[in-house]
């Protein structure tokens, strides 16, 4: 996050938690009978065509778009703090990456679950 001049890199890992099984698990379900036979609905008269409609009249043509003001340049760092994450280079090809101010953080390569904030 970025708060004036200051920016704050956070990594969090979360530790792997194995997911407990059941033990009773339940029968499947017994199939549905098949439903009986059933007659041929009758077709759908036909219905009456619609009348025309009218034309359009023309569209005006527009006003010309203003040209778009130039983007604002991206605010300076002053101060970085780095919480437990790994910058720059290194974070090329690692997932969860975060890009802010010029400057790239990733979480450690040991941890396996990570979030930068």
């Amino acid at each position: 996050s970025q708060q004036d001049d200051t920016l704050t890199a956070t990594c969090t890992c979360s530790s792997h938690q194995a997911l407990a099984t059941a033990t009773n698990a339940m029968a499947p379900m017994p199939a549905f009978a098949p439903m009986p036979s059933m007659a041929p609905m009758p077709a759908m008269a036909p219905m009456p065509p619609f009348a025309p409609m009218p034309p359009f009249a023309p569209m005006p043509p527009f006003a010309p778009m203003p040209p778009f003001a130039p983007a604002p340049a991206e605010p300076t760092v002053g101060t970085v703090r780095n919480n437990g994450c790994d910058e720059g280079a290194v974070c090329s090809g690692r997932s969860g990456v975060s890009q802010s101010g010029g400057y790239t953080f990733c979480c450690k390569e040991s941890c396996g679950d990570c979030s930068v904030s």
